[in-house]
C-alpha cells in the first residue's frame, strides 16, 4: 500500500504564494478559506532584514488529533497516509479546528456559490469580454465544474469541490489528483520545486 508523504524544503520557498493560488483555483475554495497558506517570517531590522516563508498545508499527520476528536468519525485517517473529512458526515462542531495545531481547517460559515471566482459573468453587468465562461476559458471547464470533485473516493464525499456551509474543510492533498497518479496541485504549480 502507497503512503503518501509531503516533503517542503524551506530553504527554497520564495513566498511566492504559487502553492496558495492553485489550491484555490484546484478547488474552489470559498472566499477566505485558504486550505493552503504560506506564513512570512521576518527577522532583523531595517535595512538589514532577512526574510522566510513557511507554507502551510494540511500536515496528514502520523497521529492526526483532529480525527479522534470527532464525535460522528467525520474526520479520519485513510491507510495511506490521508487525513479527510466525510462532508455528508460532519456535523459542524468544530472539534477537529480546536485539536489541530497548525491551525489548518476552517469552518464554511456561508453557501457555495458556485460561480464564485467567475462573479464577473452576470446577465447585469455588460463588461468588455464578457460572455459564458466555456468562451472565456475556450472550452476548459473551470474549477466548480470539475467532474472529478462530484466523485465518492472509497464511497466518501470528500474531495475539495463539495463545499457544503455548516462542515469543517482543510487541505486533502489533492485526493481526486492523487487517484489519477498526479500531484497535488500546489507542489504541481510550485516554480521553486520546493
Amino acid at each position: 500500500m502507497v503512503h503518501y508523504a509531503f516533503v517542503i524544503d524551506l530553504a527554497r520557498c520564495v513566498g511566492c504564494r504559487s502553492c496558495v493560488e492553485a489550491c484555490k483555483v484546484e478547488n474552489n475554495t470559498t472566499k477566505g478559506i485558504f486550505w493552503m497558506d504560506v506564513l512570512k517570517m521576518e527577522e532583523g531590522e531595517y535595512p538589514n532584514v532577512k526574510y522566510s516563508f513557511l507554507p502551510r498545508p494540511c500536515q496528514h499527520c502520523e497521529d492526526p488529533s483532529c480525527a479522534p476528536v470527532c464525535p460522528v468519525g467525520a474526520r479520519f485517517k485513510r491507510e495511506d497516509g490521508l487525513v479527510l473529512t466525510d462532508f455528508d458526515r460532519c456535523i459542524g462542531c468544530r472539534y477537529c479546528l480546536i485539536a489541530c495545531p497548525y491551525g489548518v481547517g476552517y469552518f464554511n460559515w456561508k453557501p457555495r456559490e458556485e460561480n464564485e471566482y467567475f462573479d464577473w459573468e452576470t446577465k447585469d453587468t455588460p463588461a468588455p469580454g464578457s460572455g459564458s465562461i466555456k468562451d472565456s476559458t475556450r472550452g476548459v471547464l473551470p474549477p466548480h465544474k470539475n467532474p472529478d470533485h462530484e466523485r465518492l473516493y472509497e464511497g466518501v464525499n470528500v474531495s475539495g469541490g463539495s463545499h457544503h456551509m455548516g462542515v469543517a474543510e482543510k487541505c486533502t492533498w489533492c485526493v481526486h489528483r492523487l487517484e489519477k497518479g498526479m500531484s497535488p496541485a500546489c507542489v504541481h504549480m510550485c516554480p521553486m520545486f520546493v
